[in-house]
């Protein structure tokens, strides 16, 4: 018997297998697997705009979006987002026809036509439905895309408001602490969309329109917090960013920095999105000592943070550390504590003072 949280092979055509408590089973045959048409395997469906989802930046490669129609994904190789329709009984998913199936740039794949999708690698859908937003490395830009929900196609926003570049771009607007953007989220008010800069050690803040869903950057030091980019607020801590949460209550921003090994905790206003950080230790938690913030352990190479339902726990995944740290969140203040113990980490081979 396979052990709780186990992943278990599909079953065998013919047969039956009782589903374990927790556990993953892989869909049968073709509604198991999607590959990109470039490069076909047995027993999987091809489909277009899939090459190179996920690269080493990208800890957000794909979404669901909330009312759990589509799933999409962005493909750092394809030049696009693939867009999929997901069956609600089973969970299988399926690529639609024509342009409602993805977008690319210069509409490659027969993909509806997008700039500013050079090398995408982060993919988020706003609270209700109507807008996804893609951050892509190779253009440094953020792009916002307005969403059918009827049919999961995506269309992208016009002008300055539907891209944003760190570099000069045709066709988009220009922007601040943007280089090699890498994870995207928004916030469930609707309000802003936050965009961690892997080679910027900072994070972008982006005003949303609640209408149309477009983008704009607040000027001064509302519109970034980094360890060293003028004009932006000051951040501790901050290097490569490449996970990204946000509470459910909107107040704090968590960030995992893999350069920095450590968890970033920051404080949102609600009214202007602005992010700021404490500077009593309670502003980031990393793996060994640096002034302004507490110690952890096990967090080297600090890739993505995600938050339980009720936001009382904190979790972060480190790829250097082969680790799961774990945290106690303050819904008051929103700081992290990393729990005593081996429940503050789990690893994949024995280090002192974690579970394995």
């Amino acid at each position: 018997m396979l052990p709780v949280g186990a992943l278990a092979k599909p079953p065998s055509e013919g047969t039956s297998q009782k589903a374990i408590p927790g556990s993953l089973v892989q869909l049968g045959g073709a509604r198991g697997c999607l590959v990109d048409r470039s490069t076909p395997a047995p027993r999987c469906g091809a489909v277009r705009a899939l090459a190179g989802p996920g690269p080493f930046m990208g800890s957000r490669a794909v979404t669901v979006s909330p009312d759990g129609r589509n799933v999409y994904v962005a493909s750092s190789r394809s030049n696009a987002i693939a867009v999929f329709r997901r069956n609600p009984r089973t969970g299988a998913l399926g690529q639609p026809s024509g342009t409602t199936g993805c977008v690319a740039a210069k509409g490659a794949f027969g993909c509806g036509k997008a700039i500013g999708l050079n090398g995408p690698n982060s993919v988020a859908v706003s609270a209700n439905g109507r807008n996804v937003y893609a951050t892509s490395r190779g253009s440094n830009a953020v792009t916002a895309f307005r969403r059918d929900r009827s049919t999961g196609a995506l269309r992208q926003l016009p002008g300055a408001a539907g891209c944003i570049s760190g570099v000069p771009l045709p066709g988009c607007a220009a922007g601040r602490a943007l280089f090699g953007p890498d994870v995207v989220v928004a916030s469930k008010d609707g309000a802003n969309v936050y965009v961690g800069s892997f080679f910027g050690n900072a994070v972008a803040v982006f005003s949303r329109d609640r209408k149309s869903g477009g983008l704009s950057q607040p000027t001064g030091s509302s519109g970034c917090i980094a360890t060293a980019i003028s004009g932006c607020a000051p951040g501790t801590a901050l290097g490569a960013p490449e996970g990204m949460a946000i509470s459910d209550n909107g107040a704090s921003v968590y960030v995992a920095s893999a350069l920095s090994n450590a968890v970033v905790v920051l404080s949102r206003d609600p009214t202007t999105g602005a992010l700021a950080q404490a500077s009593d230790g309670s502003g980031c938690i990393v793996d060994s000592p640096l002034t302004g913030c507490a110690t952890g352990v096990q967090l080297s190479g600090a890739n993505a943070v995600a938050l339980s339902p009720g936001g009382t726990d904190a979790y972060v995944t480190s790829l250097f550390s082969n680790s799961v740290t774990s945290f106690t969140r303050s819904p008051a203040s929103g700081a992290l504590t990393q729990k005593p113990g081996t429940f503050g980490c789990l690893v994949w081979l024995r280090a002192v003072g974690c579970s394995f």
